[in-house]
């Protein structure tokens, strides 16, 4: 648990995919953040049904392949009925 008079420079509300995302990028500047979320641990269910093509592009400014790795661990769609 974080203390209560812990300063940052940022605080995320929300731990799923854009809170973590976000947090990855402010990480990436130096900037200081906390992460809040309501839920203690990791959920069994999935938050995103699909990734748009600016959070690929984000994934792969992030280096480490993330985006290729996206791809291939993702399932391709055909279209919406």
């Amino acid at each position: 648990m974080t203390p209560r008079n812990q300063t940052t420079d940022v605080l995320i509300v929300g731990a799923g995919p854009t809170g973590l995302t976000f947090a990855n990028q402010l990480q990436r500047y130096g900037i200081n953040y906390i992460i809040i979320d309501k839920k203690s641990g990791i959920t069994t269910k999935s938050k995103a049904l699909a990734v748009q093509a600016r959070t690929l592009e984000l994934f792969d400014n992030m280096g480490h392949d993330l985006c290729q790795k996206a791809i291939d661990w993702g399932l391709t769609g055909v279209g919406g009925e």
